[in-house]
């Protein structure tokens, strides 16, 4: 789990019928803006992806495409900037170019995500073996130059995954989401071996271009200018924004920041990981914290989190 952030769920559950009558989400992440105010664009990416260690590849890319979109409100980006870091022309390339080192490492990373959650902390987390080998087997064969993935691969993810849908309660969609996850690990090992031949279909699996017009704001465009990125995990999208600002000699610096994760959006209350924990029902506590961490699992944070638990003697009015 990432260092960059805790959550802490409360349950308020009715012993004697067993039902969850309230969830509360508290998800504290640090105020990046403050780490990166007045850093140089380059020194802040690397370090918001040193900050996020599950997707540090995806905070990278993001964030560098970010830089790039505000740098392309002053005009041509600088050289530092990889080319896959700005959005794609509007007319079709006759020749797709390969994809580039950040978005290898995002493709490598979502696959990996996915295997270990598939391979390692869904089956603890319902009582079989992980096979944690099988996990790193498959790591060291994606980040060879030309992965082969073979169909015998793609069925032992198959039938791994009927073996946990069997062992997983279906409440509060918990088996849903777990099929989610089986075919989107699916998707990734094809698009791992897919990249080096069909560079151009798989750079969208790997982060969406955003808009190609970005806003400038400040007193003037010299000075100040704005951009987003857009990168995946294997949670969902990720979005970083970035505001540069330009002194008299033309150094830039940062002068905000700001990031929207997927675990800031489902972990939040009245959102669906709330939804799904008020929808539980159980026999006693042990059960009811092993029906919460199975749900939280399928929905997968990128934190760390702690499970309270309050028994409540009458219904709500």
């Amino acid at each position: 789990m990432s260092t960059a952030g805790s959550i802490r769920i409360d349950l308020r559950y009715h012993r004697r019928s067993g039902e969850v009558r309230g969830a509360t989400i508290g998800l504290r992440r640090p105020d990046i803006e403050k780490l990166l105010l007045g850093r140089t664009p380059e020194d802040a990416a690397d370090l918001v992806g040193t900050l996020h260690a599950v997707c540090g590849a995806a905070h990278r890319l993001a964030a560098h495409r970010a830089i790039a979109a505000a740098r392309a409100c002053w005009g041509a980006p600088s050289a530092e900037v990889d080319a896959s870091d700005l959005p794609a022309p509007s007319h079709a390339r006759t020749t797709p170019q390969p994809l580039a080192p950040r978005e290898r490492a995002v493709l490598l990373e979502i696959a990996q995500e996915h295997l270990t959650r598939l391979f390692i902390d869904w089956p603890e987390a319902v009582g079989l073996p992980v096979q944690p080998a099988l996990a790193l087997g498959w790591r060291r064969r994606m980040r060879d130059a030309d992965p082969a993935i073979a169909p015998s691969d793609i069925d032992a993810v198959v039938r791994h995954g009927k073996t946990l849908l069997l062992a997983v309660p279906q409440t509060a969609g918990i088996g849903k989401r777990l099929s989610r996850r089986i075919r989107e690990t699916i998707a990734s090992l094809m698009a791992v071996n897919l990249a080096g031949r069909r560079p151009g279909k798989i750079r969208g699996f790997v982060a969406p271009a955003p808009p190609a017009a970005q806003a400038c704001i400040g007193r003037s465009a010299d000075q100040r200018a704005s951009g987003f990125g857009r990168a995946r995990t294997a949670r969902g999208e990720l979005v970083h924004r970035v505001l540069l600002e330009r002194d008299g000699s033309g150094r830039e610096t940062v002068a905000g920041w700001g990031l929207d994760a997927p675990t800031d959006r489902l972990f939040v209350n009245q959102g669906p990981v709330v939804e799904a924990l008020e929808q539980l029902r159980a026999e006693g506590d042990a059960q009811l914290r092993q029906l919460a961490a199975l749900t939280v699992l399928s929905f997968d944070p990128c934190f760390e989190y702690w499970l309270a638990l309050t028994e409540v003697e009458e219904d709500d009015a």
